[in-house]
């Protein structure tokens, strides 16, 4: 038998919905109390009217309209350092590794709040990243290749082995250039 909702609207559970938009935006807190660590992921990609449902705190609108001089990137790597040191404050000061998606903000926020930290990308973007490199086949303007370093990690790759540089291909090996070929992708993948 499935549960009704009941008839008087005050006596409902169900809160009102809220308003969606498609702006992509997420808070994601991941704490580990064992490590005494917390992760944070915030993004918001696109603008849209605030919600009615939601005010922003007088301390937010207090540090915004101190920091009207400033561009909004600015702002958000300011309030991400006001985070970071409260994070700090409440005893979160023994941050070795930062694991981050590459956001700038974050970088300079955790590198203010804990110096010695290192800062990574975390394994999911990584991951991600090179998907995406490994799919992409417009030829590179620039070559920063080591065939001594590449032989050096992996054996099998041939020391003599050198791209052939932008300047040197005719316009047709552009075109039909394949920077990794969709069977290998897998593999490479899989030795990450």
């Amino acid at each position: 038998k499935r549960p009704r909702k009941h008839e008087d609207l005050n006596k409902q559970r169900d809160r009102g919905y809220i308003e969606r938009f498609s702006c992509n935006g997420v808070l994601k807190i991941l704490l580990n109390m064992e490590m005494n660590t917390a992760a944070v992921d915030l993004q918001h990609n696109l603008l849209h009217k605030r919600p009615d449902r939601f005010n922003v705190s007088d301390i937010i609108k207090a540090e915004i309209k101190k920091n009207l001089h400033l561009m909004p990137a600015d702002i958000f790597r300011h309030i991400l350092t006001l985070f970071f040191e409260s994070l700090f404050k409440l005893g979160l000061n023994n941050v070795y590794f930062f694991l981050t998606d590459k956001d700038f903000a974050q970088v300079s926020a955790a590198q203010k709040v804990w110096p010695n930290a290192k800062i990574q990308i975390c394994f999911w973007h990584l991951k991600k990243a090179i998907k995406k490199r490994l799919t992409d086949n417009t030829y590179p303007k620039v070559i920063n290749y080591s065939s001594y370093s590449a032989h050096q990690v992996f054996e099998f790759i041939d020391i003599e082995f050198y791209p052939t540089p932008p300047s040197q291909m005719t316009p047709v090996q552009k075109k039909s250039f394949c920077f990794c070929p969709k069977e290998l992708r897998p593999k490479i993948l899989d030795m990450i």
